[in-house]
C-alpha cells in the first residue's frame, strides 16, 4: 500500500520525503525557485506558527515563504522551539528535477546571524553526560567562538546542572539519555530551563572520541597546550557537542581557537537558588534584566563587554590577588575621569568583533562585515592606547602590527556603500587588472547606447530600444506600429501584444563580449575578496585576543562609571575571616529611589564573635533588603567593583548562600516548605567557616511549633559551623538563645498611637512584635477582618501561656459575626474616613488612583446622610 502511494508521488515529492526522513525532527525548508516550501506535517505546524496560508496540491498540505525574507520566519520558528533544515537547489540540470541537499540546520544554539541574537548575552549550546560520579559538561557559543568544558559533582538533586543552566542560560541543551531518564532531578532541572532539550544515546558520549575531535578542531596532536590530558573526564560530552554543531547543524568551527576548563576553585560558589534570590542577572518578577545588579552596573559600550560583565557577575572571583588587579584598574579609571570619558567615547566605535569574525570565518561574509571589522579594530587599538598607562593591559606588538595591517588592507580593498547604485566588492585603484576590467564593464552600457542610436538612424524607428532581462538577455524592442520598418537583419526573439522583440548578429556578438567582460570581472573580484577574507582568517587569533581585552576594558570602565554615578567606594580585602560594612546600601533599591532616600546601615561580623546576626523586626521594615544588600556588596567587591557603602572590609569568602523566601515547584512535586527545606539542607551540608549565609524566615512554611523547632536547630548548627550568617526571623523565641557568636539586631520603627512608621534603621537588640496586622491593613484587608484580627491578637497575648484558655478563645471567636453590625455608628465612620484621608499618600497616587480613592470616600460619606 505504501509502495503504491509512493509510486503516485511526483519525483519532486519523492525527493522531499527522502530528505525529510533524514531530517525528521526539523522543519524542512525545501527550495523551489524563489520560495522555501513546506509540506505535509511541516506545513501544518509552520503555517500556524508563522501565520501563513496553508494550501494543498494533489491533497498534500503545503505553505511557502519568500527565500529572501527567510530570516524573520526562521527566528519565529526558533522562538517556538523548532529547528529548521535549509534545503537548497545545488544543481539545476537542463532536464529533470534539480539536485537538492540540506546545506544548514539552524537551531537555537547554532545561530550566528545578528538579527536572531541578543547582543548583550551569550548564546550557548550545552552538552552534558554522566561519567562515574561526575557530571561532564561542554558548552560553546558558536557566534563568538567561546568553548568550555567542566567536570562537576553530580549530587542527588542535580544542583550542579541546575546551577550551570541558570548561570549560562543556554538556548539549547544536548543531554545523555540515561542521565536524562534515570535521574529524575536532572530531567526536572532540564525541563525548568527555557532551553531546547535533545537527548542523545549513551554510546555517542566517549572520552577518546571527544579528545580526537578536539585535537582535529585545533589541528594539534594533543591538548597539552590547554592543560588537558587524554582521559580528562571534563571531555566526556565535548565530542557530542562538536559533532552536533559541525555535522548535524553544518556550522563551521574554524573560528574556535581555544578550549577553557571551567573551574570552581577560582570563583565564589553560588548555587542556582542564591543567584536567583539575589537577582544578579534576572529579577524574580518576570526573569527580565531590569531591577537586577546587572542592570545597575551595566554601563558597557560594547556587546562583548556586556556579555563579559554578565559572566563576571555570576562568577565572582575568589582570589584576592585577581580581585585586587581588577579593583586597582577600576580605581585608576575612577581617579582619571578624562581617560574614563575618552574610553567611553571611543568604545562606542567598537562593534561586535567576535560575532563579525565568526560570520566571516563561517563563509557568510558581506562587505559590510569587513568594514565593521575594520572600524572595530581601529577603535579597539585606540582603546588599547588610551588605557595602557592607566589599566595596563598588554597586547603583543606583533598582534598590533597584524591588526593594523589587516585594518589598512580592508580600508584599501573593500567597498561598501549601501546608498551606491552599483554594489561592487572591491574599491577602485586597489588592483590594476580589476580596474581595467571594470572600465570594460562600464563601457558596455555606452556600447549598447551607441548601437541603439545606430539602429535608430539605419531603420528610421525613433522609439527603438535595446533592453534586457534574465530570460532573453539583450533584445531590440519595436512597437507594433513600427514592425513593418524592421529590416531583414532583425531576428525575431519574442512576440508581444504591443510589439516584437528582436536580436541581431552584431547584438549577439556584443552581448557575448559584455558577458565575458562581466564574468571576468566577477571572477577576479571574487578572487580578491577571498584573499582579503583569508587575511582575516590568518589574523583571527589576534582579533579574538583584541576583542577579549577590549571587552575587559569595557567592563572595567563600566564599573568605574557606576562608582562615579552612584557614589560607590573601593572595598578593602583581608585574609581574616571578617565582614565589616559601614553605611551599606542596596544598589538596586537605591537606584529606584529619589537621591538620598535610602537609609544606609552597618554590618560588623568579627572573627571570634558576632558571627551570627539574628535580625527581628516587623514586616515591611526592610529586613530582606538589609540581608540582600550585604550579600550584594560582597558579590560586587569580588567582581572587582566599588560598593555602595561608606567603607567595606571584606574577609575570606568561599561560598555565598541566599535563602530568602520560596515558592512551590509543582513540576518537581515539591511544596513551598519542601523547597525551603531542600535549600536549607543544601546550605547546612555545604557551608564552611568562610561562607556567607543569608537566611530569611526559616521554618515559616509549617506549624508554629515545628517551625520554631527547625529554626532553633538550624541556628545552633550554623553557630557550630561558625559561618558568617544573617538570619531574619519572626520567631521571637530565638532571641532567648545566648551565645557570644550571636549578635541580635532589629529594624527600628516609630510607633505613634495605632500607626507605625518604618525607619529602616538597624539597631542592636531584639523586637518582639511583628506588626503583621498593621501590614494587613496597609494591604487593604476589610476593616471587619482587621478589627477581628486585632481583638484576637490582644486575647492571644493575654492567654499565650495557657493552652486551655486559648482553646476557649478560639471557640468563642468562631461565634463572632464577620460582617459589619447592622446599626451604624456615624461618629465612628466619620473618624474612619478622617483616618483614611490622613494616612493616604496622595503624592504616590497616580491621577486615576486618586480619582478612585476620592470616589470611594464620596460614596461612603453619601451613605452617612
Amino acid at each position: 500500500m505504501e509502495m503504491a502511494e509512493t509510486e503516485k508521488l511526483t519525483p519532486m515529492m519523492r525527493q522531499y520525503r527522502t530528505l525529510k526522513r533524514e531530517y525528521s525532527r526539523e522543519i524542512l525548508f525545501f527550495r523551489l525557485g524563489d520560495f522555501y516550501e513546506m509540506f505535509e506535517e511541516d506545513a501544518k505546524t509552520a503555517s500556524s506558527i508563522l501565520n501563513v496560508t496553508l494550501t494543498s496540491r494533489n491533497g498534500i498540505p503545503m505553505c511557502g515563504i519568500p527565500y529572501h525574507a527567510a530570516k524573520s520566519y526562521v527566528k519565529k520558528l526558533l522562538d517556538a522551539g523548532k529547528r529548521v533544515a535549509v534545503c537548497e537547489q545545488t544543481d539545476i540540470p537542463e532536464k529533470g528535477i534539480a539536485t537538492r541537499e540540506v546545506v544548514q540546520v539552524i537551531s537555537p544554539g547554532t545561530v550566528i546571524d545578528d538579527d536572531m541574537l541578543a547582543s548583550a548575552r551569550n548564546n550557548f549550546i550545552l552538552a552534558a553526560g554522566r561519567i562515574g560520579s561526575m557530571l561532564a559538561a561542554s558548552w560553546i557559543d558558536v557566534s563568538t567562538g567561546e568553548f568550555f568544558i567542566a567536570s562537576l559533582d553530580l549530587d542527588m538533586q542535580a544542583s550542579s546542572l541546575r546551577k550551570l543552566l541558570f548561570e549560562l542560560d543556554p538556548s539549547e541543551v544536548l543531554i545523555q539519555e540515561s542521565l536524562f531518564y534515570d535521574v529524575p532531578a536532572v530531567k526536572q532541572a532540564a525541563g525548568t530551563s527555557s532551553a531546547m532539550v535533545t537527548t542523545f544515546p549513551d554510546w555517542s558520549f566517549d572520552i577518546d572520541a571527544s579528545y580526537a575531535a578536539c585535537t582535529e578542531l585545533f589541528g594539534t596532536r594533543s591538548l597539552q597546550a590547554f592543560g588537558i590530558e587524554p582521559k580528562d573526564s571534563s571531555l566526556f560530552a565535548a565530542g557530542v557537542l562538536l559533532s552536533y554543531v559541525k555535522d548535524a547543524a553544518k556550522v563551521s568551527l574554524g573560528h574556535i581557537s581555544s578550549i577553557q576548563q571551567y573551574s570552581a576553585a577560582t570563583h565564589i560558589l553560588m548555587d542556582e537558588s542564591t543567584q536567583k534570590n539575589l537577582e544578579l542577572v534576572k529579577n524574580l518578577q518576570d526573569a527580565g534584566e531590569h531591577d537586577t545588579l546587572y542592570s545597575v552596573l551595566r554601563h558597557t559600550r560594547t556587546a562583548s563587554g556586556a556579555r563579559k560583565l554578565r559572566s563576571w557577575i555570576v562568577r565572582p572571583l575568589s582570589g584576592h590577588e585577581a580581585i585586587s588587579r581588577r579593583l586597582d584598574a577600576v580605581d585608576r579609571l575612577y581617579h582619571t575621569p578624562q581617560v574614563l570619558t575618552s574610553l567611553r567615547n571611543v568604545l562606542k566605535g567598537v562593534l561586535d568583533m567576535e560575532r563579525i569574525t565568526t560570520r566571516i570565518l563561517a563563509g557568510k561574509a558581506h562587505p559590510k562585515d569587513l568594514v565593521s571589522l575594520r572600524q572595530s579594530i581601529e577603535a579597539s587599538l585606540s582603546v588599547y592606547t588610551l588605557q595602557r598607562e592607566v589599566i595596563g593591559l598588554t597586547l603583543e606588538d606583533e598582534s598590533i602590527r597584524t591588526l593594523t595591517e589587516l585594518s589598512s588592507l580592508i580600508d584599501r580593498a573593500v567597498f561598501y556603500n549601501p546608498e551606491a547604485s552599483m554594489q561592487y566588492l572591491i574599491k577602485p585603484k586597489y588592483d590594476h587588472q580589476l580596474d581595467a576590467l571594470r572600465v570594460g564593464v562600464n563601457r558596455s552600457s555606452a556600447m549598447l547606447e551607441e548601437y541603439q542610436e545606430q539602429l535608430r538612424e539605419e531603420t528610421g524607428i525613433s522609439k527603438l530600444r535595446i533592453r534586457s532581462n534574465k530570460i532573453l538577455g539583450h533584445y531590440i524592442e519595436v512597437s507594433k506600429s513600427f514592425i513593418p520598418q524592421a529590416p531583414d537583419t532583425f531576428i525575431r526573439k519574442q512576440t508581444l501584444v504591443n510589439g516584437e522583440r528582436y536580436t541581431t548578429e552584431a547584438l549577439i556578438a556584443m552581448e557575448s563580449q559584455i558577458e565575458d567582460s562581466k564574468q571576468q570581472y566577477r571572477d577576479l573580484e571574487q578572487d580578491i575578496f577571498r584573499s582579503v577574507l583569508q587575511h582575516v582568517r590568518d589574523a583571527s587569533e589576534c582579533i579574538s585576543t583584541c576583542a577579549d581585552i577590549t571587552a575587559a576594558i569595557d567592563c572595567m570602565q563600566s564599573l568605574a562609571h557606576s562608582a562615579v554615578t552612584y557614589g560607590y567606594v573601593k572595598p578593602s580585602f583581608t585574609d581574616a575571616n571578617v565582614l565589616s560594612i559601614t553605611k551599606g546600601r542596596h544598589p538596586v533599591v537605591e537606584k529606584n529611589l529619589p537621591p538620598g532616600d535610602f537609609v544606609p546601615n552597618d554590618l560588623h561580623i568579627a572573627r571570634d564573635y558576632h558571627r551570627f546576626c539574628l535580625i527581628t523586626g516587623p514586616n515591611m521594615a526592610g529586613k530582606s533588603t538589609y540581608l540582600r544588600q550585604n550579600a550584594l556588596i560582597v558579590v560586587m567587591a569580588h567582581i572587582g567593583s566599588f560598593v555602595p557603602a561608606e567603607k567595606a572590609l571584606i574577609g575570606t569568602v568561599d561560598k555565598i548562600f541566599c535563602r530568602v523566601g520560596a515558592s512551590d515547584n509543582l513540576a518537581r512535586g515539591e511544596s513551598t516548605f519542601l523547597v525551603e527545606m531542600h535549600e536549607t539542607a543544601y546550605i547546612l551540608r555545604n557551608a564552611t567557616q568562610s561562607s556567607l549565609i543569608i537566611m530569611d524566615e526559616v521554618g515559616r512554611g509549617t506549624s508554629t511549633a515545628d517551625g520554631i523547632s527547625i529554626a532553633f536547630a538550624v541556628l545552633h548548627r550554623l553557630l557550630e559551623l561558625r559561618s558568617k550568617v544573617l538570619f531574619a526571623t519572626h520567631f521571637h523565641e530565638l532571641t532567648r538563645v545566648d551565645s557570644p557568636l550571636l549578635h541580635k539586631l532589629y529594624l527600628e520603627i516609630l510607633e505613634e498611637g495605632e500607626s507605625i512608621t518604618f525607619l529602616n534603621r538597624v539597631k542592636e537588640g531584639s523586637m518582639h512584635a511583628s506588626y503583621g496586622i498593621h501590614v494587613a491593613k496597609l494591604a487593604g484587608l476589610p476593616r471587619s477582618v482587621i478589627r477581628r484580627a486585632d481583638a484576637m491578637l490582644k486575647q492571644l497575648e493575654l492567654t499565650r501561656h495557657s493552652p486551655g484558655d486559648q482553646q476557649e478563645l478560639f471557640s468563642a471567636a468562631a461565634e463572632l459575626p464577620s460582617a459589619e453590625p447592622q446599626h451604624r455608628n456615624t461618629d465612628r465612620d466619620i473618624l474612619e474616613i478622617i483616618d483614611e484621608l490622613a494616612s493616604a499618600d496622595i503624592n504616590r497616587m497616580s491621577p486615576v488612583e486618586a480619582l478612585i480613592f476620592l470616589d470611594r470616600l464620596k460614596r461612603r460619606t453619601g451613605e452617612l446622610t
